[in-house]
């Protein structure tokens, strides 16, 4: 017994934007608390970058899933198999990508937590304290390291939607579509 092309390239873009989606939203919603605790220190694009860039997650499924909804017709079963095994690439990258960002997040805003207890002064000491006020010290911080940290942990969705690729066309195909790309100008 033969498994169905059609059903099994079907499976493999339902699990691209299935897993895809499921990073992206466990992502959104830690970037969604940075950017509401930040907010107000850092200015909008420091807070809503990290939403835009998990967002970014679940496209890559529904572009691999285009490409599979494109090629469906006519497809024998090794090929079914590829788009099964890509979508299976995409949807995990992507799901790991948005756990690592999720968890980057996280820790970020726990990591900054305890330099928002008050500071014990000595009131007696002639020394000046090097934190001067309770605004300075509970400032989290963000800035250009979070989202470069958050681009490259975004990335591995990138690259599972290059895998993906790479499996369904083979090698040489995509070789030749990148060297055509550079060629474009």
């Amino acid at each position: 017994m033969s498994a169905n092309p059609q059903l099994l390239a079907g499976i493999g873009a339902v699990l691209s934007i299935f897993l895809s989606s499921v990073g992206c939203c466990y992502g959104s919603v830690h970037a969604g608390i940075f950017s509401l605790r930040t907010n107000e220190f850092s200015g909008c694009l420091f807070a809503f970058a990290p939403i835009v860039i998990t967002g970014l997650l679940s496209i890559y499924g529904i572009i691999f899933a285009v490409v599979v909804s494109e090629e469906m017709d006519g497809m024998n079963q090794a090929d079914a198999y590829k788009c099964f095994l890509g979508g299976l690439s995409v949807g995990l990258s992507c799901l790991v990508s948005g756990l690592a960002i999720g968890w980057f997040l996280q820790k970020h805003l726990s990591s900054s937590a305890f330099r928002r207890q008050r500071p014990i002064l000595n009131i007696h000491s002639s020394e000046v304290p090097l934190i001067r006020s309770y605004e300075e010290v509970s400032e989290p911080t963000g800035g250009w390291g979070v989202i470069i940290v958050l681009f490259f942990l975004e990335t591995i969705g990138l690259l599972g939607l290059i895998v993906a690729f790479i499996f369904m066309r083979g090698l040489d195909v995509v070789w030749e579509w990148v060297q055509n790309l550079i060629d474009w100008e």
